[in-house]
């Protein structure tokens, strides 16, 4: 038998409208739109107005943006919903400020003030690279390969971003990269 509009209308007419209220699930007809974030992870551009999915997120790439431009900053005031932090250099200007959005999650960038020009304070070691900053940039070589020694991912990383890193950062970070990739010895039995 062959199901037509006009059959599928007589059989809902049919149905007792009580137990179609006690059956019916409650759906959303509106969806909220998601937000999309596009920025490159490698080269974050961090201007006024700029929207970050977590504060860890937004955290990590303030890390890569100092490291790339080569200074550090200082962490004037941080904590779930705002963020203040400036340029570790003697005089220099540069300064940022974020806040968390109304969903509790967004970090949204409020105000920078004055574009970053002082010479570099990170020529020497750069206190940027922390170990889970080296562990979420190690990745991608401990994926391709897996024994690589931290001397070597070191110079990768030191070439690639242009600073020095500490050896034993880089030694926590590969390990905690590792773990993440492979899981830790002692959960492996």
């Amino acid at each position: 038998m062959k199901a037509s509009i006009a059959y599928v209308d007589a059989c809902v007419a049919d149905i007792d409208e009580d137990l179609l209220a006690d059956a019916a699930l409650p759906v959303p007809d509106h969806m909220p739109e998601e937000d999309h974030f596009w920025y490159d992870k490698e080269h974050p551009v961090i201007e006024e107005g700029s929207l970050f999915r977590s504060t860890n997120e937004f955290r990590m790439l303030i890390r890569t943006f100092a490291i790339r431009g080569k200074f550090d900053i200082k962490i004037k005031d941080s904590d779930t919903t705002r963020f203040l932090g400036h340029c570790k250099g003697n005089a220099c200007p540069w300064r940022i400020t974020t806040r968390t959005t109304e969903d509790g999650k967004t970090v949204r960038v409020n105000k920078i003030v004055k574009p970053h020009k002082c010479s570099s304070t990170a020529a020497v070691t750069t206190s940027m690279a922390d170990q889970a900053w080296v562990a979420e940039k190690a990745m991608r070589y401990i994926q391709t390969e897996p024994n690589i020694g931290a001397s070597e991912l070191r110079k990768k990383l030191q070439a690639e971003y242009k600073c020095t890193i500490g050896y034993h950062t880089v030694n926590k970070g590969k390990e905690r990269a590792k773990n993440s990739l492979y899981g830790t010895w002692g959960k492996s039995f």
